[in-house]
């Protein structure tokens, strides 16, 4: 894949939390933030609808968490340094008491969870889908 040489400028701490996770492709990171954004948004646009404003919600899922179907295991997972309030996972146990809602906070952690500590944060996953698997 032919990466323009700004992609490696424009994030580089992403380039550096990933480095040596990528010893097959160290432009691995970049080329992918890079095909990220020359392509038509789509996630960017997801995002900016389902926001008003820095921050907040549009509508908020702990306005809507009653509409989930009852029995189904939730998980909701908040990087410890993240900008993101955890208190709202803790308000979604409390709304659905007695269901299966877990909130993992991971320590080492800002909003990018997955790449500030991905040995964590693929631990949590595979135990929200191993949970999934043994309800269902």
């Amino acid at each position: 894949a032919v990466v323009s040489t700004q992609s490696t400028g424009i994030r580089p701490d992403l380039q550096k939390k990933f480095s040596g996770r990528m010893p097959t492709d160290p432009d691995a990171i970049s080329n992918y933030i890079y095909h990220c954004n020359v392509q038509n948004p789509s996630g960017e646009v997801a995002f900016k609808t389902l926001h008003a404003g820095l921050g907040f919600a549009k509508r908020p899922m702990l306005d809507r968490i009653g509409q989930i179907q009852s029995g189904l295991p939730i998980s909701m997972v908040y990087g410890a340094q993240s900008w993101m309030d955890p208190s709202i996972g803790y308000s979604v146990q409390d709304a659905r008491e007695g269901e299966h809602v877990t909130v993992e906070l991971i320590l080492r952690a800002g909003h990018h969870v997955y790449a500030d500590d991905p040995d964590r944060f693929n631990t949590v996953v595979n135990a929200a889908c191993s949970t999934f698997e043994n309800i269902s």
